[in-house]
């Protein structure tokens, strides 16, 4: 992953979860965030878990990122 998509992803994050968004451009932000992360579970991460939240209640966009890219290693079924 280069700087520029990782920079990316945490803007898109950060639209998502700190500014007022409609409901089209929450779509086109997830839509987006699924079309470069590579771990088809990150929207869970955000939504549905507190892995990613500090004690003081902000984000770890970091650690995300770290979970997203670094250490997701993709399910190969062989047929």
């Amino acid at each position: 992953m280069n700087i520029d998509t990782k920079s990316r992803v945490i803007h898109l994050i950060q639209e998502l979860l700190e500014t007022d968004t409609t409901e089209e451009r929450d779509v086109e932000i997830a839509i987006e965030l699924k079309s470069i992360v590579p771990d088809p579970y990150c929207m869970d991460y955000i939504f549905q878990s507190d892995e990613f939240v500090n004690s003081d209640g902000s984000f770890n966009y970091e650690g995300l990122i770290k979970k997203c890219f670094d250490d997701y290693e993709p399910s190969i079924i062989a047929l």
